[in-house]
């Protein structure tokens, strides 16, 4: 081409073998209609699109065909491109509207085809488009947005999101008046963000870092205009939340909302009953993609779609990191593409079975799991005056006709539906309950399937699913064995009040008090419905429902916070019945307090069978029926003392020493014992007089919080063991005298009796007692089950065990000031093992839990280990990161349980050191005064769990031991370091981590550059080209707080020291090998050049260890 005036021709990049400026195309491709008319109309004008401008009036014609040489003149013609726009801005008259429709229909057609110079054009051209205000530039760059596709690292896919986060970031003011760019580039980026995580490519790492700052400064400043993404927007944030940016977002979301400073904001379940428009999850897909999928769910016959979905999978799902767009596809068919009633009724494939299909293509578990999570979002949270019906029938239609065929499929898709009902969002499970309620009733009512007979009622599902089918949907399964029928006018009373309840999201928490003032009229077996009935010991009436039978007393709600309506006639009277044998019952509860003596000196099981009895009916009784005549604090504190002394003369003892220790064996006193009757009904109750009790033994110089501490590790051991050992076909040996007297039932019998016997009570016990203490118990563990996840009964029990041994040391801490008033857990977020507590009062039950410790260190070495090696698991905040207790476990193992412990430490099932930098700096830094032996148990150790941890956090701690280590003097730790440096993989931020580190450290850093190279080579290689490439060790902005100063490459430094390992390496390589050598070797001596010359250029830097 030649510009004006200068007769220099400039050759254009062409498409070959079509002459082509524009579009790619094969040799045997037709021109495209829109190229066509561009190139045309660009022909036709080219002479006049030079200055001086005509700036008469055109046709509206003509102004079209402007545009289009316009367009095309600036796309392909790099040397006049800015005399186009200049051109472009002289005549333009609708505010660039028609350029930019152009623009738009070219991005949408034929984006894939651009050629490379077209497409850094095109890109250059929107940011100076929106620097001119045009009009549809916000659609251009949502159309641009889609292009982006997920599960695609290629280098082209990297480079326009890239390109459009530099233009968002640089036009901040723009995007924030476009709120409709602004939520889509948040909803692009947050899906992208997984993706780019998993890919360990150099070239994305600023990219990833470019995406992290963008997406947090969307959501901390414009939160409100975040909120139109709905519902799918949190589910976007669980998969980034892991990434550090994004966990104080997500802790605020969930804990507290009013961070975000949005007006109205107030909860997280006003995003869940949001529904999310569906041009945000149409964006997730190309045009392409939506145009091939709506092809197969609009003409293709069912039987006849294989070669369509095999073409779909070479075309679109091609490789192992596409399998990501599976979530995207699933929620697209069933929010955006609504198939009107001729596809119906016809013959073509429903949107069930392509989505079964796409099931079928997810190979990673993480992604399965997050396409059923997309197939059944919407059922959580659904709302029948906001949602639409359509978004909710492929699940259960896949369901039902996936049976008997694919039956496996509904097996996993009922499975996951009960999962997330129970434990996606414990906190507001009322709401999951009512969502997913609310489907099934509209699903029923429209007519999708007429009932759930085929499901509860097949006999190709497993009956524990069926069993929970029917506990939960009892309405619809009225033909399942044994369930009877709920009238249609109970069904309507209950879907108001879920619907009312639904409408109100803030509020949902805003009822609890109501429930506890409620307790008599409130008996719920929900649990038993939830938990492993191989672990009750009592009888359950009914099978747990989640609807509400009016006048019954076997009422159940859906969940704690759902007010019941009037009680009928018959549950006050059986109320006043229940009140009459109470008080029956109190007074033999005295008479059993007067002559405890009497009853303790039969045999030894006879006596604990008494003094059960004895705990029973004085302690758990239905509030509102005591008169005043309970006993009260001092009677209790006094309770204790006496019974101290009656089992001191009856020669039974009480939180004796535990000396010795067998992993297999359960010793009596664990088992049948005072001391175990006493820590069952404490941690199955929370009891605060029972609490008094313990705690005025305690102060009576019992070691009650070790023995407590022992309990709860017991449990959870055994638990443990028997999985272990039942999964490898063998049974854990029990030989205490109750479990003889039963060694000749049956293997599940005896696991029944064996566990039962370390926390429930004996069934004859049961029966002599009333109803009404049982009935507290359970709401007690339902309180523990609903902010504590749990897999099975034995997990609850175990839960529970900790809590009350934390709560044990509270009261300690408190000098034994616990309230009685009230029978209920007063602070249910220590079941969550953890983060309800404050920093200084988990310093203060530190110390009550080492002095514990030091007491089982006193009984025996092995227990105290098998102790250690649980309570990092179900007391963390107490003992993850804490000096005293990581010493007191390095100084005790041996080295076969040191084996145990590394290996669970390597499969994640604990953690010891944790994650705080802080804790961990001030951990290693203090170990420095330890033995060799305990540093060199500790490093192994760490080096077990962090192995897995991110580049980012494995160089913050090098960067903070760097700081105080000294290699001459801190061998231990020094030597500990090299070895989890040595098992990481080599990536831009970790070498250069590495080359800055001081120069007492250069050996250091040659030996761990050496082992990456020696792993692999080839990757090494392109790290350090692209620090060279790039000079990434001279961008702060990219890396942050880790470079604050050049890479040192003066004799002595680490650079220098490996340059130096190198040259002697090639002098022992033959000549095969050195060629790879010769690359990385050059590649460092231009990498050592940059610095000097940086060094020159800012003048001279601090050395040693000022450099980090």
């Amino acid at each position: 081409m030649v510009v004006s005036g200068t007769n220099i021709k400039h050759e254009q990049p062409r498409n070959q073998g079509t002459g082509s400026l524009l579009l790619r195309r094969g040799p045997f491709d037709a021109e495209e209609e829109l190229e066509a008319t561009l190139l045309e109309s660009f022909n036709s004008l080219e002479m006049h699109l030079k200055p001086p401008f005509q700036l008469h009036s055109r046709t509206p014609a003509d102004l079209v065909k402007l545009n289009q040489a316009l367009v095309y003149g600036i796309l392909t013609q790099q040397q006049s491109q800015q005399l186009y726009v200049m051109h472009l801005a002289a005549t333009t008259r609708d505010g660039y509207a028609g350029f930019t429709t152009i623009l738009i229909r070219l991005v949408q057609e034929s984006y894939l085809k651009l050629l490379d110079q077209p497409r850094h054009h095109l890109l250059w051209l929107v940011k100076e488009l929106i620097g001119f205000a045009a009009a549809e530039v916000d659609t251009l760059c949502l159309s641009l947005l889609r292009r982006i596709v997920g599960g695609d690292t290629s280098h082209w896919n990297v480079w326009l999101a890239g390109q459009m986060l530099n233009i968002f970031s640089s036009n901040w003011t723009w995007l924030v008046d476009h709120s409709s760019v602004l939520t889509g580039a948040l909803f692009t980026f947050l899906r992208l963000l997984p993706d780019h995580f998993m890919s360990k490519s150099p070239d994305i790492l600023e990219l990833r870092h470019d995406e992290i700052v963008f997406c947090v400064k969307i959501l901390r400043e414009r939160f409100q205009d975040c909120l139109v993404i709905g519902r799918d927007l949190v589910r976007l944030l669980q998969d980034v939340a892991c990434i550090r940016e994004f966990e104080s977002i997500w802790k605020d979301l969930l804990s507290n909302p009013s961070a975000f400073n949005a007006i109205g904001f107030s909860d997280i379940a006003q995003l869940y009953v949001v529904r999310t428009p569906n041009r945000y999850l149409t964006s997730r897909l190309t045009p392409e993609m939506e145009t091939y999928i709506r092809f197969i769910l609009t003409h293709v016959q069912m039987g006849a779609q294989q070669r369509y979905q095999t073409w779909f999978v070479q075309r679109f799902l091609n490789t192992p990191e596409s399998e990501t767009l599976v979530c995207d596809l699933i929620r697209f068919i069933c929010c955006a593409h609504h198939p009107p009633n001729q596809i119906l009724q016809s013959d073509i494939i429903p949107r069930w079975a392509v989505i079964g299909w796409l099931l079928k293509c997810c190979k990673s578990h993480h992604v399965e799991a997050n396409a059923k999570l997309a197939l059944f979002y919407d059922w959580l949270f659904f709302m029948k005056k906001t949602d639409n019906l359509m978004n909710i029938e492929p699940a259960l239609l896949l369901m039902v006709n996936s049976i008997p065929k694919y039956v496996g499929l509904t097996h996993c898709l009922l499975e996951f539906l009960f999962l997330c009902m129970n434990h996606y969002d414990p906190g507001r499970k009322d709401l999951i309950w009512c969502g997913v309620t609310a489907s099934i009733d509209i699903l029923i009512e429209k007519g999708v399937v007429q009932s759930l007979v085929s499901l509860s009622s097949s006999p190709h599902l497993a009956a524990s699913l069926k069993k929970k089918l029917i506990e939960c949907f009892p309405t619809y399964c009225h033909e399942a064995k044994g369930m009877s029928k709920v009238s249609s006018t109970t069904v309507i009373a209950v879907q108001s009040t879920h619907s009312k309840r639904i409408e109100a999201p803030p509020n949902i928490e805003s009822k609890q008090d109501t429930l506890e003032n409620h307790a008599d009229e409130l008996r719920t077996s929900e649990s038993a419905g939830q938990m492993n009935m191989e672990f009750q010991n009592h009888s359950v009436g009914s099978p747990p429902c989640k609807r509400q039978k009016i006048g019954s007393e076997d009422t159940c709600s859906q969940g704690q916070d759902v007010i019941l309506p009037k009680l009928s006639t018959e549950h006050l009277l059986s109320k006043e019945i229940s009140s009459a044998v109470l008080k029956k019952e109190k007074f033999a509860a005295m008479k059993v307090h007067d002559d405890l003596s009497v009853l303790l000196q039969g045999s030894h099981k006879e006596a604990v069978v008494a003094f059960q009895k004895f705990l029973s009916l004085n302690l758990f009784k239905s509030k509102g029926t005591d008169n005043g005549e309970n006993l009260d604090d001092r009677n209790f504190y006094t309770l204790a003392r006496d019974i101290t002394n009656i089992l001191k003369r009856n020669d039974i003892g009480f939180c004796v020493p535990l000396h010795g220790y067998s992993p297999d064996l359960l010793e009596e006193d664990e088992i049948m014992s005072v001391t175990s009757v006493v820590f069952r009904a404490y941690t199955q109750s929370f009891h605060p007089k029972l609490l008094q009790m313990l705690l005025s033994w305690h102060a009576q110089g019992f070691d009650v919080g070790a023995r407590l501490l022992c309990y709860s590790c017991r449990l959870a051991e055994y638990v443990t063991t028997f999985r272990t050992t039942s999964l490898m076909g063998s049974k854990p040996r029990q030989v205490s005298q109750y479990s003889q007297e039963h060694e000749k039932q049956s293997d599940g019998s005896r696991r029944k009796i064996s566990l039962l016997s370390m926390f429930t009570w004996h069934e004859e016990l049961r029966k002599e007692l009333n109803d009404m203490a049982f009935q507290e118990i359970n709401v007690l563990q339902q309180a523990v089950e609903l902010v504590c996840p749990v897999e099975s009964k034995e997990d609850a029990a175990i839960s529970m065990c900790f809590m009350a041994y934390k709560k044990f040391l509270k009261g300690l801490n408190n000098k034994g000031s616990v309230s009685v008033e009230g029978f209920h857990c007063d602070d249910s977020t220590d079941i969550s093992h953890g983060h309800g507590i404050s920093e200084g009062q988990a310093d203060d039950l530190r110390h009550w839990l080492i002095k514990d410790l030091k007491i089982c260190l006193g009984w025996s070495i092995p227990r105290l280990l098998s102790i250690l090696s649980l309570i990092f698991n179900y007391l963390p905040d107490l003992c993850t990161g804490d000096e005293e207790v990581i010493k007191l476990l390095v100084s005790t193992m041996d080295p076969s349980y040191f084996a145990k412990l590394e290996l669970k430490l390597s499969l994640k099932e604990l953690l010891i050191a944790g994650a705080p930098l802080a804790r961990v700096q001030t951990l290693i830094q203090h170990s420095l005064l330890w033995d060799c032996s305990e540093q060199q148990y500790l490093w192994r150790l760490l080096v077990a769990e962090w192995q897995n941890l991110s580049p980012i956090s494995i160089s913050e701690l090098v960067k903070s031991c760097a700081l105080f280590l000294k290699p001459e003097l801190h061998c231990e730790a020094v030597s500990g370091l090299l070895s989890l440096l040595r098992r990481q993989y080599p990536t831009v931020l970790m070498i250069i981590t590495i080359l800055l580190l001081p120069k007492d450290f250069a050996r250091f850093a040659a030996a761990v550059l050496a082992t990456w190279m020696s792993c692999d080579a080839a990757n090494f290689l392109g790290c350090l080209t692209c620090i060279v490439t790039k000079k990434l060790h001279c961008k702060a902005e990219l890396l942050g707080d880790y470079v604050q100063h050049p890479i040192d490459g003066s004799v002595g430094s680490p650079l220098a020291t490996f340059t130096w390992y190198l040259d002697n390496l090639l002098r022992t390589r033959d000549e095969q090998s050195k060629v790879e050598l010769m690359e990385i070797r050059a590649t460092v001596l231009k990498l050592k050049e940059q610095c000097k010359s940086n060094v020159a250029s800012d003048g001279p830097t601090s050395s040693g260890r000022n450099q980090i």
